[in-house]
Order: structure tokens, then C-alpha cells, then sequence
């Protein structure tokens, strides 16, 4: 399997070093709300990825503590009607979600194939209507909502409601991308993560199971250009993000490459 060379490997290393401290915390009324802050010397490991990043034009960023915590903010208000709070310290109040990351509940023995597929359905349904949503853009100025990461690390599946919600805006999208462009990139990090998390579900249903529940024909007609000029999922930064098997990355290739009706 291509893991995507030293690059994607040391991006990979860098996002296991534990850059983050989280903690559970109770909200006033004793709902869970997640505690999280940057460690000290994450501060130069982010500044190192970001020229990384910037050099190899990936698209993407990691802000610092004041845009963090004000896009967090910004988004959680937008998209689930909840406001996040900064506190002493650096530390960042989000409240927690039922459920687990869908990556996680992908992997665990007791879910089931057709549970999988509908926790899929259900992310690929509310990511679609997040990027319907329109708030202040990190780099100032109104615009669409894009994630990032739009991994199926992040976002939490509630199996007993078959509720989605997308959370971990620690990774923006770079200024002056179109919204077509940062949205299909969304859709990229969706779908390669899913082919590479849920390998016992066939390339064909987990592919028509997204393009069911995401119903943007421009964000699915830029995805196909990125096949066509052979710049589909290759970069370092994507490889880092999820590494489907090469031969599962050529069957998720081959059915973008395929029009749809």
C-alpha cells in the first residue's frame, strides 16, 4: 500500500504527538462539555506544519489560539446553536456530543455493516447542510461553511437517533478558496476516509451512499476534474488525512471518474 512517502508520514507523526489536552467537563446545568487547549510546545510543531502546508499549497491551515477559538465559536453558534467559551489557560469549552466519532464507531466489533453505512449516510446528510450555511469566514468576511477535516474522525454518530453532528474546527480551510473548492475538498476527505474505514463495505454502495445524501452537482463536477488532471487524494497533506488501499483508492477514482445521471 502507497502511504503517500515521508511526507504524509511525518504529517501523520506530527498529528499523533498529542498536540491537544482534553478534558470532560460539566456545564452549569451537568451537561458534558469537552475541555481542550493546545500544549505548550505544540506551538512551534504548528508553525513548522503550517510553511509545510503553505509550500506544498495544500489548501488547509492550522490557525492559532485566537482564530481557533473564535472560528470554534463561530461555527458551533452557525451549525448547532451552541455557544463554545474561552477560559484562563488557553482551554476552549465545546460541548460533547451523544455518540461516538464515526470513525471509532466504524471500528467497533458490535456496530453492524448496514449501522455503518447509515452512520455514513447520516455525516454525508449534515455535512451537505453545513456547507449550506453561511457565517464569518476565519479570514473575515461572510461565506460558506467548510470544514478542513472532514474525516469521519470528526463527526459524531449517535446510532440511537441517527444523528451526524460535525465538531473539531482546528484545521481551516486556506483565504481566498472558492467555496466549490473547499467544499469538494470536504467531500474528498469524506469519501477517502470512508473507503478507507469501513474496507468490508463494497466501493460501489459506499460510494452511491454519498452521492445520495451530498447533492452538490458543482462540488461533485470539481472532484471530477481533480480525477481527470490525476490530482485526486495524492498530495502528502491528503495521505495524512486517510490512506485507502491503493486498489480501493482506484475504485473510489474510477467511480468519480464516472458520470452520473
Amino acid at each position: 500500500m502507497n502511504d503517500g512517502g515521508p511526507a504524509s508520514r511525518l504529517l501523520r507523526r506530527l498529528a499523533c504527538l498529542r498536540l491537544n489536552e482534553v478534558e470532560p467537563r460539566r456545564g452549569p446545568d451537568g451537561t458534558p462539555w469537552i475541555a481542550k487547549r493546545h500544549r505548550r510546545f505544540a506551538r512551534p510543531i504548528i508553525a513548522l506544519a503550517n510553511v509545510y502546508l503553505n509550500l506544498s499549497r495544500a489548501g488547509v491551515r492550522v490557525p492559532g489560539d485566537r482564530l481557533w477559538h473564535a472560528w470554534e465559536r463561530e461555527a458551533n453558534r452557525h451549525l448547532h446553536g451552541v455557544g463554545c467559551r474561552s477560559e484562563a489557560g488557553g482551554w476552549l469549552l465545546m460541548p460533547r456530543w451523544p455518540g461516538l466519532p464515526l470513525a471509532e464507531y466504524a471500528g467497533d466489533g458490535r456496530s453492524t455493516p448496514e449501522g455503518r453505512l447509515r452512520g455514513l449516510e447520516a455525516a454525508t446528510l449534515a455535512l451537505r447542510e453545513a456547507h449550506r450555511v453561511t457565517l464569518r469566514l476565519p479570514e473575515g468576511g461572510e461565506g460558506l461553511f467548510s470544514h478542513g477535516d472532514a474525516t469521519l474522525h470528526n463527526v459524531a454518530y449517535d446510532p440511537s437517533t441517527g444523528t451526524a453532528r460535525w465538531y473539531d474546527f482546528d484545521t481551516v480551510h486556506a483565504p481566498g478558496l472558492p467555496a466549490v473548492a473547499r467544499h469538494a475538498d470536504d467531500l474528498r476527505a469524506l469519501l477517502a476516509s470512508a473507503f478507507a474505514l469501513l474496507p468490508d463495505a463494497p466501493a460501489p454502495v459506499v460510494f452511491d451512499i454519498v452521492a445520495g445524501a451530498y447533492d452538490g452537482p458543482e462540488t461533485w463536477a470539481f472532484l471530477r476534474g481533480l480525477v481527470a488532471r490525476g490530482m485526486f487524494h495524492r498530495a502528502a497533506h491528503h495521505r495524512a488525512q486517510a490512506t485507502p488501499g491503493e486498489g480501493r483508492l482506484r475504485e473510489l477514482e474510477t467511480l468519480l471518474g464516472t458520470p452520473q445521471p
